[in-house]
């Protein structure tokens, strides 16, 4: 449910007033004296605080499918409906919330940080980035891939800032948000926690990023293009684009990234420094148009693990071949 604490005095807070809401809260905000609050089971539901001793909701919307987050900016909710999409509320009454637009996007939304006209949606394939300047037509006008395992963003500034499924954190450059960029990244643990509860949170305070790690708390300063770089960004100008793997270095697994302008045949095999082949992916695959990710698990054709050292990933789709580099480490 919803608990209101006074935290007038951090060193001792106190707990005021809770309301039983129905449904996993995923996330919530405030505006005003009301409290939106994400659910997973239910959609949205607004809750009075304007007592916070004694909340109670008011109203509530269904959505299409699970609310996993939600922001607040003037008179209009932004509501990450999972598979749904990216959903718009008009809020401008409280107690009568109807839908304003929605967009699907391709892959599960589970985090949003609005910024301006723009709302930069996560998913488990990247992010998104979505022009709001028409709230009822939501448009998506970019989708940065090499964000492999996105799971929460925040926003400072032109800065981006993403929990990734593996601990860490990517740094994204905002700047333009029709041409997201990856500047580096902040290593986790390289442990998937997706059962670990508040695992996801992350927030800036000041000069500083604060996110959990497997039940660490976690300090890096804001400013980190000190750091080892994830990749860059290119633009699909071409039937196919192959994206940097990611995470790189890594141990076992990594996770590959490429685009196709339409359906055709993909080959994707993996090579040591010799050329020497390792390990087939995909071989001649009908794949549809859109992104795709295929996971190497760094085992050869056998299902021997293979030693640590650069290995190169050849992808095909009729004309189109490109080769990368990646690091596997022990």
């Amino acid at each position: 449910g919803l608990h209101v604490v006074d935290v007038s005095i951090p060193a001792s807070p106190v707990l005021l007033g809770e309301a039983y809401i129905p449904g996993w809260v995923e996330g919530l905000d405030v505006a005003g004296n009301y409290c939106y609050i994400a659910c997973e089971q239910v959609g949205v539901t607004i809750v009075d605080v304007s007592d916070p001793s004694d909340p109670f909701i008011t109203s509530w919307v269904t959505t299409p499918d699970e609310a996993e987050d939600i922001q607040i900016v003037g008179s209009y909710a932004y509501v990450a409906d999972t598979s749904g999409g990216l959903l718009v509320l008009d809020i401008t009454n409280p107690l009568d919330p109807v839908q304003a637009g929605l967009t699907g996007v391709p892959s599960s939304i589970e985090s949003i940080a609005v910024s301006g006209p723009h709302v930069f949606a996560s998913s488990e394939i990247g992010i998104w980035s979505i022009d709001v300047s028409n709230p009822s037509r939501p448009e998506i006008v970019d989708y940065e891939p090499t964000v492999v395992g996105a799971r929460t963003i925040v926003v400072e500034g032109v800065n981006g800032y993403v929990k990734m499924a593996n601990g860490g954190v990517a740094m994204m450059d905002l700047t333009d948000p029709t041409s997201m960029t990856v500047y580096g990244a902040a290593t986790g643990s390289g442990l998937f926690g997706y059962s670990d509860y508040g695992s996801n949170n992350i927030a800036t305070f000041g000069d500083y990023v604060f996110y959990l790690d497997r039940g660490v708390l976690v300090v890096s300063p804001q400013q980190c293009r000190d750091l080892a770089t994830t990749g860059e960004s290119p633009v699909a100008t071409s039937p196919a684009v192959l994206r940097q793997n990611y995470p790189n270095p890594f141990n076992p697994s990594t996770t590959i990234a490429f685009e196709l302008a339409e359906e055709q045949p993909v080959s994707l095999r993996i090579y040591d420094i010799k050329g020497r082949l390792v390990r087939i992916l995909m071989e001649g695959e009908v794949t549809g148009g859109g992104p795709h990710l295929v996971t190497w698990q760094g085992k050869d054709q056998s299902g021997r693990s293979v030693a640590a050292g650069t290995y190169l990933y050849r992808m095909e789709a009729g004309e189109f071949t490109e080769l990368r580099k990646m690091t596997i480490v022990k």
